[in-house]
């Protein structure tokens, strides 16, 4: 089976990969270059029990840069009336063989912990919310407690004085980007995929024989299939669907002679991802700009301020970059991506609309579309 992919950030790589392993004779093809869009700012959070939470309320925020909430469940744990929270926790549960089968793939190596996370309280109000929620995920069987200012600080030395306590939740973790979209286009490739870029999709038409045609700068290319995973630039191939806009966020890294902490931190202000050579992302803002990628100074004071309310030692720390990308929304406000078939075309598969969670989800879609198309033996 020939299928095409348009899109080579985390979603279409990992598509690649998990066709190509079932068999199929994969081609992608990237306006821009593997990682360079959205997966290019993401810092990589594996944390369903607060990013799902966190990923509904802001889907429809617009105005300045703001960073991101604490509490992200508040007492919400995963049940069948939160659909998206119950994607993101049987992904997670998928990252593990995931990981390993883009190692066994020749995947060039790359961070990846599952150290849990400590969501951090700086007011009574945030403290009593994040005990409910400890009780909530601990009745429903995750792995999750609150500690106390003396408990918070024993685990992680390094937290800011305000600190009252923390949501400690140890199913969580991190995946360094973009390395991992790097290793699982290797590792597609090592399973015989082919990837294109820089290339720009301009026209998508069916074709004889049930098949599906696509137009890129003045060459043609058909497929039995067709799957569109281009994250905020969904929209510009016409193949039905929801409206996805794009929301920007932006990220800082740091650099530390040795890793400040063990675990993903999270506050109101901010979170943090820390990596064994002593980098730390600092993330991230969300912002209703449109397609402008442009990193902005408001944003890159907004994420050190709250980062050293959280952990001082940043203020000591190197500054090495900071880094913005277009996640893709739904335009409806909807937390729920995307996957499944285009009602505007036969034989096309859409794959986007992820906003926050395209990295947690990455496995999940995988498969979910890998099953429509050549079911698992």
């Amino acid at each position: 089976m020939q299928i095409g992919i348009i899109g080579a950030g985390i979603i279409g790589c990992a598509i690649a990969h998990e066709l190509a392993s079932r068999g199929a004779k994969v081609t992608v093809f990237e306006r821009r270059g593997v990682a360079r869009g959205a997966s290019w700012a993401s810092a990589g959070v594996l944390a369903p029990w607060i990013e799902a939470g966190h990923a509904r309320k802001r889907s429809g925020v617009s105005g300045a840069p703001r960073a991101t909430e604490p509490g992200g469940v508040q007492g919400a744990p995963p049940t069948e009336e939160d659909p998206l929270l119950e994607m993101c926790a049987r992904s997670l549960a998928l990252y593990d063989d995931f990981v390993d089968r883009v190692r066994a793939d020749g995947g060039a190596a790359f961070d990846y912990a599952r150290a849990g996370t400590l969501e951090a309280a700086f007011t009574e109000d945030q403290a009593a919310a994040l005990r409910r929620t400890a009780q909530a995920l601990a009745s429903h069987g995750v792995r999750a407690a609150w500690l106390d200012r003396h408990d918070a600080r024993a685990l992680e030395p390094a937290l800011g004085g305000g600190v009252l306590g923390g949501l400690r939740i140890d199913e969580h973790g991190f995946v360094e980007m973009p390395g991992l979209v790097d290793a699982v286009s290797v590792a597609a490739r090592m399973r015989g995929a082919a990837f294109h870029s820089p290339v720009d999709i301009t026209k998508i038409e069916p074709a004889p024989a049930g098949k599906v045609r696509i137009h890129a700068a003045g060459t043609t290319h058909t497929f039995d299939h067709l799957v569109i995973a281009a994250g905020s630039w969904a929209n510009r191939l016409k193949a039905g669907g929801p409206s996805i806009r794009p929301v920007k966020g932006q990220l800082v890294r740091l650099k530390f002679d040795a890793a400040p902490a063990t675990r993903v931190l999270w506050s109101e202000g901010c979170y943090m991802v820390p990596w064994r050579d002593g980098t730390l992302l600092v993330g991230a803002t969300v912002e209703d700009a449109g397609y402008d990628e442009r990193p902005t100074a408001a944003a890159v004071t907004s994420l050190l301020d709250a980062a050293a309310a959280l952990l001082p030692a940043t203020r000591d720390a190197g500054f090495v970059d900071v880094r913005a990308g277009l996640r893709p929304a739904p335009a409806d406000g909807g937390g729920l991506p995307h996957i499944g078939a285009a009602p505007a075309l036969a034989n096309v598969t859409i794959a986007t609309g992820h906003f926050r969670n395209g990295v947690l989800l990455a496995p999940l879609t995988a498969k979910l579309v890998a099953d429509q198309l050549i079911p698992a033996r």
